[in-house]
């Protein structure tokens, strides 16, 4: 069963690689999170993804558990900097926003 589902994460998800990347060029993918920790499905991404170079964001210095939080320091990077926070193109919001508040008391 496990490896159904890591088989079907693979797939879906190089499915969707594949239609951002051009087929005839090398291209990298970097892998965060758990997933990136699976080494079954990261043998089965690089399965499905043959013209890339699957690793994981270790190579880029930094380390697949630590991206959430670095997503978060992100946003409020961009928050304190009145900056926006959101890519209209990918979420489907009408503009880009500063998102959140910061309130000092």
């Amino acid at each position: 069963m496990q490896a159904t589902l890591t088989e079907l994460t693979a797939m879906s998800a190089s499915m969707q690689i594949n239609m951002f990347i051009n087929a005839h060029e090398n291209s990298s993918v970097y892998v965060c999170g758990g997933g990136a920790l699976n080494d079954y499905l990261m043998t089965r991404l690089q399965a499905h993804l043959p013209h890339c170079t699957v690793e994981t964001t270790a190579s880029l210095g930094l380390n697949p558990a630590w991206v959430e939080a670095v997503a978060f320091a992100w946003l409020a990077r961009q928050t304190l900097m009145g900056e926006t926070g959101n890519l209209p193109a990918v979420t489907g919001a009408s503009k880009g926003v500063v998102l959140g508040q910061v309130c000092f008391a």
